[in-house]
């Protein structure tokens, strides 16, 4: 025995067929149709869908054995995954690879072996249709397509399971990834030691966290249902609008602003806001991200001091004015300058406490650029001490040295004219830390005027996981991009509005629909009228939330094609905000179950119907008439000396012979009637719809009787044949069944047989009656 080698693609192989997951499942109905018709249409005891694993092979479905699987170094399809075409064995015994084989040797006794490998989408052997008899046998060439098209029908149905699964893959990457995007955004959000909220274009609040609703006193429910507008204080609206506006319009990418909010309350809270604009891949305006900073205490204290030195000057003219005062008056207002002054030192000791524990590095610089301040989270951010940082040039320690020129320039032209470009502005920059290693923050600086100058005060964000994350999800998108646009299915994604948010290649290739022409665009200025309206009904029902698959026939570049579609509803919070639509062209698999249909349902010599289909046409009338009222007849009819054409001419011109009987029968009947060869020189009428009983089919039997009076050519030589028919009549009150009608008939026609021939027996309600 010779045992097949591994394929080339081996470890590839494998990895597909497990990753299939066909491996030790139950039954499949659609496998065994395909295994049943096999055994058949090709007239063999033995058929099998086998998948080759590691070290056996698997039977996805049998026929005629009732093992599941056999080692893989006695399995024939192992040989047969090598090859492109079928592997045709005619007599194991007389094959040098397999005459010793257990399989032939032992049970099943394999003489015959014919198999066709199947493969994957990418052109992988995964295993075979095979058939298999205890006896030596040649396969002909029309044996050999109809096994090859049953193996396509096999591939097709695997490639099918590979598309779901595939494109099962993508849409859940995708959802995983949208669900880590999310589960990311709310934990940041909830811990955020500010206010953030998501909003509307339209100033609606989205999203918003705990911070935000604590500092305005509306719960999240409360505010979702309003919009920033109605909770800014009238004075400050206008402003805040045009930065909107500005933002719209592309003028800005961001803007930071103090203004104030309207608590439940009613009471006015000073907020410092920071807002960006985000846009989708075309560029459109999706949302606003808010930052939102409770700034009421430091405007309270500003406003204290601002009350505080008016006071003071008061004072002090009032001291003026009176210096003729008592010294009680005078130490008095002593007293009072002290302890303002100690109320001074307690706010700014709880300001330093404030930036010391801040969740963002605070650093302070002077004119020169000699680091002042240097807080806590700077000391855990940068690498640097406070006392290694206190005094030594910001640039030396954190700023990269490809941007220090840039920093000095701009400090001194600052300083110069007054004049900067990233004071009081949100930035994203890069910093450097102890290690030289350098990483994005986020940064706002502001200039603040101090007793020994102007100083420059920053607070830096890390912002490296963000921007890791940033880069995680769009690299995430491309790989997603890449596998649709590779799929051999039509994948696109529809918004609520029915704008084309997504569309693969395969658009192109199929219907030539470019994705850069159809994306950003309503189905309505894409697709045909007709088309739009053919699918309007799928398109309404997946939008309220339910999946929709079905087929259609479309015509591209003037030929008819079979389309098999699923739409799946994209469902957020209980709302369809979109669908994924998936179409596969299945044109040629609906062609092969038609032409795999007919050879099971003709008789191969004459084209009529075969004994299947007559019983089961002949049932489905039983059923009509049984609604309709209308009577049924059954003709069977065997031609009179069909055996001595047969002595005469051989089989060649018996078969002449049917086939101009067929026709001469077919010419005599309604289209609307079946005329079914059953075997040999027997054939079956069915008449449906007989308004008028016997007397129709009497009339039908007559005109078959006369056709026959004309000789039939064989051979070039004229040939005089009759027939004997016998005929069943049904009604509606009687109990009969299709078999026991056709049996009927036939005891009539044998009846006409014994007449004399030629004639014709009718029999009513089971019963022979005379010549007719």
């Amino acid at each position: 025995m010779i045992v097949a080698p591994h394929t080339h693609d081996e470890t590839a192989r494998i990895e597909l067929l497990h990753s299939l997951h066909l491996l030790d499942t139950p039954a499949d109905p659609v496998f065994d149709r395909i295994t049943r018709l096999a055994a058949r249409l090709l007239n063999v005891p033995i058929a099998v869908i086998s998948l080759i694993d590691t070290d056996r092979q698997w039977f996805k479905s049998i026929v005629g054995l009732d093992a599941t699987e056999t080692p893989r170094e006695q399995a024939f399809c192992a040989h047969a995954i090598h090859g492109t075409q079928p592997l045709v064995v005619s007599d194991a015994k007389n094959d040098k690879r397999f005459f010793d084989n257990p399989l032939v040797v032992g049970e099943p006794k394999i003489r015959f072996y014919a198999g066709a490998p199947i493969f994957s989408t990418q052109d992988i052997a995964l295993g075979t249709l095979c058939i298999i008899d205890r006896k030596p046998r040649e396969l002909s060439a029309d044996d050999l397509l109809t096994l090859q098209d049953l193996a396509e029908l096999v591939r097709r149905e695997i490639m099918n399971l590979e598309s779901t699964r595939l494109s099962r893959s993508v849409y859940e990457h995708s959802r995983n990834v949208a669900e880590e995007s999310e589960a990311w955004f709310r934990a940041t959000i909830a811990h955020a030691p500010v206010g953030i909220a998501m909003v509307g274009t339209n100033g609606q609040w989205i999203r918003v966290n705990t911070k935000l609703c604590n500092i305005v006193g509306y719960s999240a429910d409360e505010l979702l249902n309003l919009s920033f507008q109605e909770i800014t204080h009238p004075d400050d609206l206008d402003i805040d609008m045009s930065y909107v506006q500005q933002m719209l319009n592309g003028e800005l990418t961001h803007y930071t602003l103090e203004k104030r909010y309207l608590r439940k309350s009613g009471e006015p809270i000073w907020i410092s806001l920071t807002v960006s604009l985000m846009r989708d891949n075309s560029g459109e305006p999706m949302h606003f991200i808010s930052v939102i900073e409770d700034i009421q205490a430091r405007k309270e204290t500003e406003e204290a001091l601002r009350r505080l030195r008016r006071n003071l000057e008061d004072r002090v003219q009032e001291r003026t004015q009176q210096l003729q005062q008592t010294n009680n008056m005078l130490s008095l207002a002593v007293d009072q300058q002290r302890r303002s002054e100690d109320a001074l030192r307690a706010q700014e000791a709880q300001l330093r406490a404030v930036l010391e524990n801040a969740q963002d590095a605070f650093v302070s610089i002077d004119e020169s650029g000699l680091v002042v301040q240097w807080n806590r989270q700077a000391e855990l951010t940068f690498g640097w001490s406070r006392d290694e940082a206190i005094g030594r040039r910001l640039e030396d320690i954190i700023i990269p040295a490809t941007y220090r020129e840039a920093h000095n320039q701009g400090m001194k032209r600052y300083l110069k004219t007054g004049n900067a470009v990233v004071l009081n502005k949100r930035l994203e920059l890069v910093a450097m830390r102890r290690d030289g290693s350098l990483f994005p923050v986020e940064v706002r600086i502001s200039p603040l005027p101090s007793e020994t100058g102007l100083l420059f005060c920053a607070f830096l964000h890390d912002i490296s996981e963000r921007k890791r994350a940033d880069e995680a999800l769009r690299n995430s998108q491309e790989q997603l991009h890449t596998i649709a646009n590779n799929l051999p299915v039509q994948i696109s994604y529809v918004d609520s509005d029915l704008i084309i948010r997504f569309i693969n290649e395969a658009y192109r290739t199929d219907v030539g629909l470019a994705p850069e022409f159809a994306l950003g665009k309503k189905l309505s200025d894409v697709l045909r009228k007709s088309f739009r309206q053919e699918i309007q009904p799928h398109v309404d029902k997946v939008l309220t939330g339910e999946q929709v698959n079905f087929e259609m026939i479309t015509t591209i570049r003037q030929q008819e094609r079979v389309w098999s579609s699923v739409y799946i509803p994209d469902t957020q919070n209980g709302k369809t905000i979109g669908f994924y639509i998936m179409s596969q062209d299945i044109t040629a698999q609906k062609q092969l179950e038609l032409s795999l249909e007919r050879k099971a349902t003709r008789d191969a010599l004459t084209g009529l119907s075969n004994r299947s289909a007559l019983m089961e046409r002949l049932d489905d009338a039983i059923g009509r008439a049984d609604l309709s009222g209308d009577a049924l007849g059954v003709l069977f009819l065997d031609l009179d000396g069909f055996k001595q054409i047969n002595d005469r001419f051989g089989h060649d011109g018996g078969d002449t012979v049917l086939k101009q009987f067929a026709l001469r029968l077919t010419h005599c009947v309604r289209s609307s009637d079946t005329v079914a060869r059953l075997a040999g020189d027997e054939f079956v009428i069915l008449l449906e719809s007989l308004k008028h009983g016997s007397n129709d089919v009497e009339n039908i039997g007559n005109k078959i009787l006369d056709a026959m009076r004309d000789p039939i050519s064989v051979n070039g030589e004229p040939c005089h044949l009759s027939t004997s028919v016998g005929v069943y009549v049904w009604h509606l009150d009687q109990n009969i069944n299709a078999e026991q009608m056709i049996a009927t008939a036939d005891m009539a026609m044998y009846q006409a047989k014994r007449s004399g021939k030629n004639r014709m027996h009718v029999a009513i309600d089971g019963i022979i009656s005379s010549d007719a």
